[in-house]
Order: C-alpha cells, then structure tokens, then sequence
C-alpha cells in the first residue's frame, strides 16, 4: 500500500521509504518544492484547506495550482477531482462538471463523502480512475465497502486523512491501494511509533493475520 504524507520534514527522514510519497495541494507552498528520484505525489485540489479556514472551493485558485503542477511536476500517483466538502450531492455534481476539463493524461479520483447518492456514485465511476475515501470518521466506517466497489470496478481506492493508528490499520485490512496521514508529523513520539511499524512491516503482518475483519468497518487499536 502507497503512504501519502503532509510533512516535507518527515519524508526526508524517510526518504529510503519507496511506500512514502506526500501529498501537495497549495500552489504558493508546494509548486517549488523538489521531489525526490522516483517519489510518488498527490496532486490535491485544496478544498481541505478552503474549508478549514471556511471558505468555499476556489475556482481561480484551482487552476493556477493545476496550471502550474501540468507544467512543472511530473504525472502524480492520482488527482483529485475538484469537490465541496461536506457537500453530499452537490459535490458530486461539481465533480462531474469538472471531468472533461481536466488533463487526459492524469488518473482522476473521485472524492466520496456523506450524504451522497450510492447509486450515483456507481454510475460515476467510468468517468475516473478511482476513489479518494472523504467524510466524517462514521462515513469512514464504511470504507471496506467503497473499496470493494472500486475494485469490483477495476478502479483503486484511496483512504483519506488515516488521522489515527486505527484508521491507518484499518486501511491495511480492507487492502487499500493507498491513504494518506498526518498522525506521524505534530508529535515526536508518533514519529518514532510510526517509523517503529514500518521497520516491523506491522501494516504487512495485519495483511495476513487480520483477513477476518476486512470490509467490516472494524477499526483495530494497535500498540507499536
């Protein structure tokens, strides 16, 4: 499974860790930044951030950042497609309305979240190459479910914003093609647990010993 982090200072304490890549979404922060020989990068839209800070999606700001990532950084591991958090179906909506305006040549995913149509989510999925697993930690609870839609599909799942060990877990045994976290980059001693599991293929272990659990939205407390 791909690692997708949020913290430049962590990567390069981890830069022997092919598993790792980070994930950019701000063009004035990242549109500098140098990625390392072979490093995998997500290519966010930023809707996160607008609406943490409450904001709304930013249009022009979309696509400067767009803009500038086509021409400077390499094909990224996915996109994601322009969304409105916790906008249910209007997300969706807005999503759909972006697809064929975007670039071609990049693997667009699909951002899932509360609230949305099922139904309509399934019908959307030939228009992208995955889905990027959104919402609150209850919609999360489900992710064993869209992971299977997406592979049924022929698509890759994605499991956004792993805030906790559980989640991370979680995401190994539902067999997630990749997630993304935070929990290492606040606190040293995260850093260290974190670092401690990779080095102990722990996420690989529960692969094999935790088969049971998958798609049952169990999240699994575990100790480094």
């Amino acid at each position: 499974m791909k690692i997708f982090i949020g913290s430049t200072t962590m990567k390069e304490k981890l830069r022997k860790e092919s598993r790792i890549g980070r994930v950019l979404s701000d063009h004035k922060k990242h549109i500098g930044m140098k990625l390392y020989e072979g490093e995998e990068w997500i290519f966010d839209n930023g809707a996160w951030g607008h609406y943490k800070n409450g904001k709304e999606f930013d249009v022009n700001e979309f696509k400067n950042w767009l803009d500038a990532a086509y021409e400077k950084l390499p094909i990224p591991y996915f996109a994601v497609a322009p969304d409105i958090v916790a906008g249910g179906n209007k997300s969706l909506e807005l999503s759909m309305s972006w697809i064929d305006k975007l670039p071609k040549d990049w693997p667009w995913y699909l951002a899932i979240q509360d609230n949305m149509d099922s139904a309509n989510i399934i019908e959307a999925l030939s228009s992208f190459k995955g889905i990027f697993l959104g919402g609150s930690s209850d919609f999360k609870k489900h992710a064993g479910y869209w992971c299977k839609i997406a592979h049924l599909h022929q698509k890759k799942f994605h499991y956004a914003r792993c805030g906790t060990i559980a989640k991370i877990i979680h995401a190994t045994i539902i067999q997630a093609d990749s997630m993304d976290t935070t929990y290492p980059v606040y606190e040293k001693g995260r850093f260290y647990s974190f670092v401690q599991s990779l080095s102990q293929n722990i996420f690989d272990e529960l692969i094999v010993f935790e088969r049971s659990h998958r798609g049952e939205g169990n999240l699994i407390q575990v100790k480094p």
